[in-house]
């Protein structure tokens, strides 16, 4: 029997959606302690786990399966590589720019941050570079009054999401699938060479390169995120030989304890993706648990995760750092909603209103609204 995940007809009757908004969620809560304690700080999962899983982190990598297995299936059905480009700058470009505009702006009235003088211009430069780019900036002396002096930390996530696109369809020039497979596997070993070697080096070369791996200023991140991308896109290429089974998923939540129990942290989270992402598709497509119209009603996994962030450090910098980091989720989830609903119906959607319209003149066909509202490809966040 063909597991739902292979079967066209059924590969978007998932729970995809509500898992979005989960993994959003976590990214909050997880933040929430980092934030009050200065760095210092972990979830509790993390301190059962000795930091080698933290809801943030399996957040992030749940973002980035689900979003491969998605971005897999757009590439099949685009007409061409430039098609499939521009609906990934549409996905991504409008949320994020709104997102950096408007809390640079909102913190700047707040004194969330302060630019020296005379440095208006260059740092002014500076943020439209980085922003145009889906680089992280960060704007100088931010919230230097909190515990934790970052403007907007989950950011770094957004272009290694995009450069996951374009290394999947370098991988789609491959024709035959056993080929795919094989560049899918290879490709977080060249990230971690290319990596190691940029950090190590101090050729000009290689450091101007560097921006261009897919989690610059976060080591160890690179091949971890490709291989949650391109687990999920191997998903979506030979899902059909990779069978759904309770039995599975009890193995796979019992090699993740195993592994929590390591001497060799690096590896084990780097294996502890692919039972993690089994449990994914596992509770994604399961049979009784269907979730399938939760995200009726919109998208609001990118608001949350593009503007939870300030948005916890201003609370934190308005009400105080005497906040626990669950009242801080909650007061800061109060908050984005509405903030997420209003970036959805106002930015996201008309722009992935607009992509549809634009594939489907562009390959000759009349316009058909789409009730299904399946919107491939998210932003992953911590």
């Amino acid at each position: 029997m063909v597991p739902a995940w292979a079967d066209p007809a059924q590969r978007n009757r998932n729970n995809f959606d509500f898992l979005r908004l989960l993994f959003s969620v976590a990214v909050i809560f997880s933040h929430s302690f980092d934030m009050l304690a200065g760095k210092g700080g972990v979830d509790p999962l993390g301190q059962l786990s000795d930091v080698l899983y933290t809801f943030g982190g399996l957040a992030v990598c749940g973002f980035f399966t689900i979003s491969g297995y998605l971005i897999a299936g757009s590439l099949v059905r685009s007409p061409g590589f430039f098609d499939y480009l521009g609906r990934r700058m549409r996905r991504i470009y409008p949320g994020f720019l709104m997102a950096v505009a408007l809390t640079l702006v909102v913190g700047y009235f707040i004194n969330a941050y302060r630019v020296p003088e005379g440095e208006f211009r260059s740092e002014s430069v500076r943020a439209v570079i980085s922003t145009l780019t889906l680089t992280w900036y960060e704007p100088p002396f931010a919230f230097a009054a909190n515990p934790l002096h970052t403007f907007n930390g989950s950011l770094w996530t957004i272009r290694p999401e995009f450069t996951c696109y374009l290394l999947l369809a370098l991988v789609f020039q491959v024709r035959r699938t056993r080929h795919r497979m094989m560049m899918l596997a290879i490709l977080p070993f060249i990230l971690w060479a290319f990596e190691t070697a940029c950090m190590s080096s101090g050729q000009p070369l290689l450091m101007a390169l560097r921006p261009f791996i897919p989690a610059p200023g976060n080591p160890g991140w690179p091949p971890r995120l490709w291989c949650c991308f391109a687990l999920g896109a191997g998903m979506h290429i030979y899902g059909h030989r990779i069978p759904y089974r309770n039995s599975l998923a009890s193995l796979a939540v019992g090699l993740m304890v195993v592994l929590g129990f390591t001497p060799a942290p690096k590896l084990s989270g780097l294996v502890s993706i692919i039972p993690f992402g089994y449990l994914v598709f596992w509770f994604g497509y399961h049979p009784i648990v269907r979730l399938h119209d939760f995200g009726r009603f919109g998208d609001y996994s990118y608001g949350i995760y593009l503007y939870g962030f300030p948005v916890e450090q201003t609370l934190i910098l308005l009400i105080g750092a005497s906040l626990n980091p669950y009242t801080l989720t909650l007061l800061a989830l109060a908050v984005l909603l509405p903030v997420a609903v209003l970036s959805w119906f106002l930015v996201e959607r008309p722009c992935l209103a607009a992509s549809r319209k634009y594939r489907d003149n562009a390959i000759g066909q009349k316009p058909v609204p789409d009730k299904s509202k399946k919107m491939t490809g998210v932003t992953s966040n911590v």
